[in-house]
């Protein structure tokens, strides 16, 4: 007789003691199970929407410089030679393999322009896209120049083409409101609205529509920038990196280190929670399962082996240590 089949006969002879135990593992396993996968479930979900809020890669003309110096004396950069991103590079990162990984393509025309006899930075953008990809914008003032409208979403504006978004610092600097006159570059434009103060770059520039940026600056299929917001969850933003760099051999393809960052650490930080939230889970369901619960049975001593009491040994064998009671038949 082996040692498998005293187990078995066993849990033959203990039925009850059998259920109780495969419950209570069936129980373990599925628990410990079920939250794995909600907390994998959040990970994924938490990871997109991280991927979500702000571009994670940027693309920028490649330009190629030198250094002007002679001894110690510096005479700065000399730029001879700058290439354009056009429609024709917008279309080629719709043909990358990991195109599916990519969520917002947010081109950008920026240049300098006169606004009212100062000098400011306008931005040509795809509003739908632009503010899609950056939800912590909205809008302070509509058109009517009320402040009703609030936090509102200015992704859901379509700027006419004689219209312009303020940043919260342009329009202090510039004096303007909703609804106000602003001349650029010679052409009258109105303002649509003023953004909330966000404490970044969006504060003091101009932004308008890539056609009317496109027509006011003579450039037209041009870009100055293009920023994506692509997910990381199945592909690493360095593989979607380098496929770009492929597609764009003219273009800089640069992953935002800072975005890569942030983002590793609070998915690390809440993969952490996750796995000691499932330990726990694991060492209650454990220490709550009826087979542990179950009180343990008080211990009764052997019975005297038959060959001690065959032996006349009376109620004690010298044997073997055990005491038994004296025979009746004595």
């Amino acid at each position: 007789m082996n040692t498998g089949n005293i187990a078995l006969k066993n849990l033959k002879r203990h039925k009850g003691k059998a259920v109780f135990l495969l419950f209570s593992l069936a129980l373990e396993v599925a628990t410990v199970s079920a939250v794995y996968n909600i907390i994998r479930t959040m990970q994924l979900q938490l990871g997109d929407y991280l991927d979500e809020y702000g571009a994670n890669i940027v693309i920028l003309p490649r330009s190629e410089s030198v250094e002007l110096s002679y001894g110690d004396l510096q005479l700065g950069r000399v730029i001879f030679s700058t290439a354009t991103i056009t429609a024709s590079d917008l279309e080629r990162i719709e043909t990358i393999e990991e195109r599916r990984s990519i969520n917002i393509i947010s081109p950008k025309m920026i240049a300098e322009v006169d606004a009212a006899g100062y000098q400011a930075l306008l931005v040509g953008i795809d509003t739908q896209r632009e503010f899609s990809m950056k939800p912590w914008i909205s809008l302070q003032q509509n058109a009517a120049g009320s402040a009703s409208n609030a936090g509102s979403d200015p992704a859901l504006m379509e700027l006419p083409p004689d219209g312009v978004l303020l940043g919260f610092s342009a329009a202090l600097a510039l004096g303007k409101s909703s609804g106000a006159m602003l001349p650029l570059n010679g052409s009258p434009f109105r303002v649509a609205g003023v953004l909330e103060e966000t404490g970044g770059d969006e504060d003091g520039l101009i932004f308008t529509s890539l056609q009317t940026a496109h027509s006011l600056l003579g450039r037209f299929g041009e870009y100055s920038m293009v920023e994506i917001s692509a997910y990381c969850n199945f592909c690493p933003i360095e593989e979607i990196v380098a496929q770009l760099q492929e597609a764009l051999p003219t273009s800089q393809v640069t992953a935002l280190r800072q975005s890569a960052l942030i983002r590793r650490e609070t998915m690390e930080h809440y993969a952490a929670f996750g796995y000691t939230l499932s330990a726990v889970v694991l060492l209650v369901t454990v220490l709550g399962s009826p087979a542990a619960r179950r009180p343990r049975s008080q211990k009764q001593p052997p019975a005297p082996p038959a060959l001690c009491r065959g032996t006349g040994a009376g109620s004690h064998c010298p044997g073997c240590g055990q005491r038994s009671p004296p025979d009746p038949c004595r």
